[in-house]
């Protein structure tokens, strides 16, 4: 009977921890394989805090390299895309553009560009 008793017990901690877990919306793999991977409700918001400290501490030096590329070249500052992703999904990637306007057409065409090409701004 206490065998019985300590396996309730232990089945009752298991769901209370689980209902103390969120899901991970994020997770393609779990979706895929149709289980459902839960995170702690702290580890999430520790990732967020993470991601805003650096986001904070990352805006000055993006704000220079945003000027550096204005006063180079002008606009638009950033390259956007769209891309597919994981399971197929597609999704708009913003990078800094490290090719001058005038090539735009060339690039689109596929031509290759290399470090040292004339086609890439000097930032």
């Amino acid at each position: 009977m206490t065998n019985v008793t300590q396996e309730i017990k232990q089945q009752k901690g298991k769901e209370e921890r689980e209902e103390k877990m969120e899901p991970n919306v994020g997770s393609q793999a779990a979706k895929l394989l149709g289980t459902p991977i839960r995170e702690p409700l702290t580890k999430r918001v520790f990732d967020f805090a993470l991601a805003a400290l650096g986001f904070l501490l990352f805006l000055p030096l993006w704000m220079l390299i945003s000027a550096a590329i204005y006063i180079e070249d002008g606009r638009p500052i950033l390259f956007i895309q769209k891309r597919v992703g994981k399971v197929r999904k597609e999704f708009t990637a913003y990078k800094f553009r490290t090719i001058y306007r005038r090539f735009d057409r060339e690039v689109e065409q596929g031509v290759a560009v290399h470090s040292d090409d004339p086609k890439v701004m000097s930032v």
